[in-house]
């Protein structure tokens, strides 16, 4: 789904162009996400089998890019909804084929992390790329260069974390995934405990700079 409305703005909405503007893209959220939130409803309820398999519904895995603000340079306020200017128009499809790019490889780096192969997910990060991991995820700190993060990425990232397709998964200023720990860990009481968090990947020149995972 590609988001012409913005979920959330940089600056406060303040005069009466903006604040009008502003309301109008919440209304027109609010059924979005209330749409959303029924399917990622009948996900959940497919993946914890209180619904069966194979009949009325299915799985539909939900992938949602907006643009990214913090790397557009021009202002994307209430007015550049009426800018013509062919410049300005050319800058927004110029931005949109990066962030097709960016979006077609999280897809294939999602593919191989899904695999659960070492080697396959170390070659989607640059040499130089961080990793930054915070609880509830095991393994918590910093992690530079690919020596450092593949030892993280074999004990960890390709086998304990996994994508949770029941969630929706986000392209904005970064791409963001929900993840939670493989059944069985940290379980209570013989019920399997499931913590959950987001991993979010920035990717330049398809390859990931660096990846957040809390």
């Amino acid at each position: 789904m590609i988001q012409i409305n913005p979920g959330e703005t940089e600056e406060e909405p303040k005069t009466v162009a903006e604040i009008a503007d502003r309301r109008n893209e919440l209304a027109g959220n609010l059924s979005l996400y209330q749409e959303l939130g029924f399917v990622e409803k009948i996900d959940q309820m497919l993946e914890q089998g209180h619904i069966a398999r194979g009949g009325k519904y299915k799985q539909i895995v939900v992938r949602v890019i907006e643009l990214s603000r913090s790397r557009f340079s021009r202002s994307l306020g209430t007015a550049s909804k009426l800018n013509r200017d062919p410049r300005f128009i050319l800058d927004l499809m110029e931005h949109g084929e990066v962030r097709t790019e960016e979006f077609l490889t999280a897809l294939a780096f999602e593919d191989v992390w899904r695999s659960r192969d070492p080697q396959a997910v170390m070659g989607f990060f640059a040499d130089d790329a961080t990793l930054l991991v915070a609880a509830p995820f095991p393994g918590a700190g910093r992690y530079t260069g690919r020596a450092q993060i593949g030892s993280f990425v074999a004990q960890h990232l390709a086998g304990e974390v996994r994508i949770d397709l029941t969630k929706k998964q986000v392209a904005h200023n970064g791409v963001a995934w929900s993840v939670r720990i493989a059944a069985g860990e940290g379980s209570t009481n013989g019920t399997a405990h499931w913590p959950e968090g987001v991993a979010e990947a920035v990717f330049r020149a398809g390859r990931i700079r660096s990846l957040r995972l809390g």
